[in-house]
């Protein structure tokens, strides 16, 4: 099974509908899920599109029934990680990112958008937190199974090219990481990511190349680590 998802995404402002095709990495199609923004379910979508005001506005506050506790902000994400997979990926697609027959270690989905600046719908897609995704509230996100999610549109550059690099004896390559999130973006695992990336340095590069890693979190904390 691959490790490389790609997610396209394709939005409709005036029906209020989007299109989810998933391809591997080899870009053959997979599967395909439709998706109509219902008000029936608005509330699940004003938890997607905006996940921290959600959980702040609810947490503590609504209940499932008269006879129940008031839901966490733990419980809050889990359900609508669920609406999330359920409805908007829908189960085929995440069977896809979520099963792990071949035991993969890491798993990387790639979500490409329309232009965001010109498409409201788009926009708000881009906005998703997809790594709360999970087959029922009982079972663990996308982001617990180890699962990268990435979110760029059609106009975003994947090209890359390699670039030599002249480092002295006993020289470190130097690494700066930057983890940033603007009020209104969704919820971000920074440590959960920070350490699965020193991981990464620790058994593929160190043992051929000293290395220096420094992450920037919420661009005010800094924490340097020597490996």
């Amino acid at each position: 099974m691959s490790n490389l998802f790609l997610l396209d995404i394709e939005t409709d402002y005036d029906k209020y509908h989007a299109v989810l095709r998933l391809f591997d990495n080899n870009n053959v199609l997979l599967v395909i899920n439709e998706v109509c923004l219902s008000d029936a379910d608005g509330f699940y979508w004003q938890g997607l599109f905006d996940t921290c005001r959600h959980v702040e506005n609810y947490a503590n506050n609504r209940r499932v029934d008269w006879q129940s506790e008031p839901l966490s902000a733990e419980q809050l994400l889990a359900e609508i990680g669920e609406f999330l997979g359920k409805k908007v990926l829908g189960s085929e697609i995440l069977q896809h990112l979520y099963v792990d027959e071949n035991e993969i270690s890491q798993r990387t989905v790639l979500i490409r958008l329309l232009d965001t600046k010109s498409d409201v719908l788009a926009a708000a897609f881009a906005r998703i937190p997809w790594d709360l995704a999970s087959p029922t509230q009982q079972d663990e996100p996308l982001y617990q199974k180890n699962r990268v999610v990435r979110a760029i549109t059609k106009d975003d550059s994947l090209q890359t090219k390699q670039v030599a690099l002249s480092l002295t004896n006993r020289e470190p390559l130097r690494v700066l990481l930057v983890f940033a999130q603007a009020d209104t973006s969704p919820l971000l695992n920074f440590r959960l990511e920070r350490e699965h990336l020193l991981t990464f340095f620790h058994d593929k590069i160190l043992p051929k190349q000293l290395v220096q890693v420094d992450v920037l979190t919420y661009a005010v904390r800094r924490v340097g680590r020597m490996i």
